[in-house]
């Protein structure tokens, strides 16, 4: 989706009051957000449904598959219910192609203020490295997407590993026009992967993001029985991200 403030060559255009109101909501300005608060958030029994029915349908239909992680104004979380889109995309609002496999919340307090907090998103049929598509990394570029978009992977053993990423928004930040070298430097990243270095091969396409602008943190999660629960590591990797950091700010 094109940015609505700027054209193609990076001209001023009018923003229309309905593109103003979506930013307003998309990227909220007020909400404080601590460290463990946005663990909680990740912790709570809500977030863990909703995240295990998104990777067992990812896996079962080979579509990505995914939800819109809301906060109310009492600071609870809202989920309106898990969605899947196609093979190669998604909108996990649950419109377009999109459509909803399981309602959480459903309607329950729809009509009241939300701030859109975080989308997540699985990719069907990715092993090795989380990888944003150029597609995801032109939305939150854009801001149309919330202000963290989360890209989620399950893997052999039943973790769910989760690339949490936000717009830096500094001089450095990615620019559009050089998408084909950003993919292509993405691509020489899987195509050098192997079963032994995983973790190194994350750690490239981390360094590559925060060279062009975003910033990014792996979380994971691992299955106990039937439960999900953040492991220890993450919880510390949650836990000190600075209370400044743009992961932070909405």
């Amino acid at each position: 989706m094109a940015n609505p403030e700027m054209s193609p060559r990076g001209e001023d255009i009018e923003e229309s009051q309905e593109e103003k109101e979506f930013r307003e909501v998309m990227n909220p300005e007020k909400m404080e957000i601590s460290p463990e608060f946005f663990l909680n958030l990740l912790s709570s029994d809500k977030f863990l449904e909703a995240l295990k029915i998104s990777s067992q349908e990812e896996l079962a239909s080979g579509r990505e598959t995914g939800f819109m992680l809301k906060v109310l104004k009492d600071k609870t979380p809202y989920i309106y219910g898990v969605v899947n889109g196609s093979e190669e995309s998604i909108d996990v609002a649950g419109y377009g192609k999109s459509s909803t496999i399981k309602k959480i919340d459903g309607e329950e307090r729809e009509t009241e203020r939300k701030a859109h907090l975080m989308s997540l998103h699985f990719h069907p049929k990715i092993s090795g490295p989380i990888i944003p598509s150029l597609n995801d990394l032109d939305q939150l570029h854009n801001n149309f997407s919330p202000p963290i978009m989360s890209i989620g992977q399950t893997r052999e053993n039943g973790q769910i590993d989760l690339l949490l990423v936000r717009n830096k928004k500094t001089e450095q930040s990615y620019n559009p026009e050089k998408a084909e070298n950003f993919r292509e430097e993405l691509e020489k990243i899987r195509l050098e992967l192997n079963s032994e270095d995983v973790v190194e091969s994350q750690q490239k396409v981390q360094n590559l993001l925060d060279k062009n602008g975003f910033e990014s943190f792996l979380i994971s999660f691992l299955r106990r029985e039937e439960k999900l629960e953040l492991d220890k590591k993450s919880k510390e990797v949650i836990l000190n991200i600075q209370e400044d950091a743009s992961i932070l700010k909405y």
